[in-house]
């Protein structure tokens, strides 16, 4: 884009904010300070070079879209759509070529959505509209479903040279930075105004016992910042950077206040150390986490606690603390959504009984019916928290058992090609690492909670595929107004 245009964009960014500015300090008006934030964030990224803030931009920002009569459209898929409403538009105007494109619907991943649209035919639903309905139909998981494949067509198509990949983690990178930022102060404002207007952009918000917020996004981001900091070769960071980066992931993942996080991140560790260090320093690492978890257990069972706060992350080890906090609750909350699911798995166990199909959904007198109602809303609308039991209530077991298997087989391809790229290609060997750390990592994430229809799910295997079938260019690469028709190198096919 032409530099007068970005001039003239950036200075009707600045007049719209200062604006908002203006119209919060005179009216207190929190909403509309983030709805101007947000706009002025999202001009930032649209009229960005490329495709790759886009991407990471719907991957990472937790808001949704105050539609007026659908209730949490995920910013993913309007941005997906944007994206190609500015690739059309690109290719009508520098006349681009799609056989640079890459393919990354690889035939095990095919097949796996191919499936979930057979059983979405199978029984099909349609969305409710905003405060109209009392059934559960479902349809928001199979939406999701659909956002992950458009995801991977897209990235195969804007992501084709290593230095678009290399802006896309850069990006990633950036914007995970800027909204953990964000985040982290808010953690210690104890305002439940700030957690309302936050929580109306569909950010999940709750609070500790002590009245911190506590935001379920930061593990996820801090993670991500600590594997940035540990796998150089990817950003190519200084000193100074790395350590910022690594004291920013930790920070997020203790206030995140997640027990699933602190083992995720223990899992990526433990996988970067297998393939980077010695046998010894492998070992070593293994033995301090172990040593971390003793110590951990010895806080949380001795140490006198009023309240438990940001403490809560010793739950994992210490049953004192799990039951000083709302971890044993939570567990016990958790229990009820998996004992159903497994129930009506028992009924279906080969095909499933798809999303949706529960009528009369809010339909209750007492809290105790409200209690059980809820459990059943959350596991038709595959919301079980457990991805696995999720997946499996709604498209068999076989489906699962399939998608763990392609897990397994992606997580041996990048190992074997990041073993073989360690010294002729230390960026490759550093993102294949970390599509490997993700892939066993998710493992522990998908148990505790994550659907398989998390787009972060999908982006790390499409990018295992993506880094090895790309041609290597370039980190300053100019794009030509009628780009090279040679096909992209060709790699081994992979699932």
């Amino acid at each position: 884009m032409n530099s007068p245009v970005q001039a003239l964009l950036g200075a009707l960014a600045c007049l719209v904010l200062s604006l908002v500015v203006g119209g919060v300090l005179a009216t207190e008006n929190h909403f509309l300070l983030i709805l101007g934030l947000g706009a002025v964030l999202v001009t930032a990224v649209v009229v960005a070079e490329g495709f790759a803030a886009l991407l990471a931009f719907g991957l990472l920002c937790p808001f949704v879209l105050p539609v007026p009569f659908v209730r949490g459209v995920p910013l993913l898929a309007s941005v997906l759509a944007l994206c190609a409403v500015k690739y059309i538009l690109r290719c009508a105007v520098r006349r681009a070529d799609v056989k640079s494109a890459v393919w990354l619907l690889m035939p095990g991943i095919a097949l796996f959505f191919l499936w979930v649209a057979i059983r979405y035919a199978m029984d099909p639903v349609l969305p409710n509209p905003r405060g109209i309905g009392t059934h559960v139909t479902g349809f928001r998981a199979y939406f999701g479903y659909a956002s992950c494949v458009a995801f991977i067509v897209v990235l195969g198509v804007t992501i084709n040279t290593r230095a678009q990949l290399m802006n896309l983690l850069r990006w990633l990178a950036i914007i995970t930075a800027g909204l953990a930022c964000i985040f982290i102060p808010l953690v210690f404002s104890r305002s439940l105004a700030v957690a309302s207007v936050l929580s109306q952009f569909g950010v999940f918000v709750t609070t500790f016992d002590n009245g911190l917020l506590r935001f379920v996004v930061l593990p996820g981001y801090g993670m991500l910042l600590v594997m940035f900091a540990v796998l150089p070769k990817l950003l190519q960071p200084t000193l100074g950077m790395r350590l910022a980066l690594l004291g920013l992931g930790l920070a997020s993942v203790v206030l995140g206040g997640s027990r699933s996080g602190i083992l995720m991140l223990m899992v990526m560790l433990l996988c970067v150390a297998l393939m980077r260090w010695r046998i010894l320093h492998a070992a070593l690492a293994g033995a301090g986490c172990v040593t971390l978890l003793l110590v951990l257990y010895l806080i949380g069972e001795h140490a006198p606690t009023r309240e438990v706060g940001l403490l809560r992350v010793l739950s994992l080890v210490s049953p004192r603390i799990a039951h000083q906090s709302d971890a044993m609750e939570n567990m016990r909350w958790r229990m009820a959504r998996w004992e159903r699911a497994m129930e009506d798995i028992q009924q279906r166990p080969w095909v499933g009984k798809g999303y949706g199909g529960l009528d009369n959904a809010w339909v209750f007198q007492t809290r105790a019916d409200y209690e059980s109602a809820m459990v059943d809303v959350d596991v038709a609308a595959g919301s079980a928290h457990n991805g696995y039991l999720a997946a499996s209530r709604a498209f068999g077991v076989p489906a699962v058992v399939f998608f763990v298997l392609l897990q397994c087989w992606h997580a041996l391809r990048n190992f074997q090609l990041s073993r073989r790229a360690i010294r002729t290609d230390p960026f490759a060997s550093d993102l294949h690492l970390l599509v490997l750390a993700y892939v066993a990592s998710y493992n522990v994430g998908i148990y505790f909670g994550t659907d398989l229809n998390d787009p972060m799910v999908w982006l790390w295997l499409g990018l295992g595929i993506l880094v090895s079938r790309v041609p290597v260019s370039p980190a300053k690469e100019v794009v030509p107004a009628i780009p090279d028709r040679a096909a992209p190198a060709l790699a081994a096919a992979p699932i």
